[in-house]
């Protein structure tokens, strides 16, 4: 069974690290992810265009020290409303 917080951050057995964000309603057209010096950070930029302004905004950061991240290697997906990330062992 998988974890029941919005948020999850683990080490696989390969040194990767996996993070998950839960952001229902998110699609995943929606969702921008950059990653920049010891910094990932995501968010729902669906909302800033629209007209809803009182639903949901999805936004964080997750800091890294003393791992230097590249942007190539940030993988990201989202599938029924959850963002995925895989960040490579340095």
């Amino acid at each position: 069974m998988g974890s029941r917080e919005a948020f999850e951050s683990k080490t696989t057995a390969n040194g990767e690290l996996f993070l998950r964000v839960d952001m229902p309603g998110v699609e995943a057209k929606d969702v921008k992810v950059v990653a920049k010096g010891w910094e990932v950070r995501f968010f729902d930029k669906a909302r800033k265009r629209g007209h809803d302004l009182d639903g949901p905004e999805y936004m964080g950061s997750v800091s890294l020290l003393p791992m230097t991240i590249l942007k190539r290697k940030v993988e990201h997906e989202v599938k029924d409303g959850v963002l995925r990330m895989v960040v490579p062992p340095a």
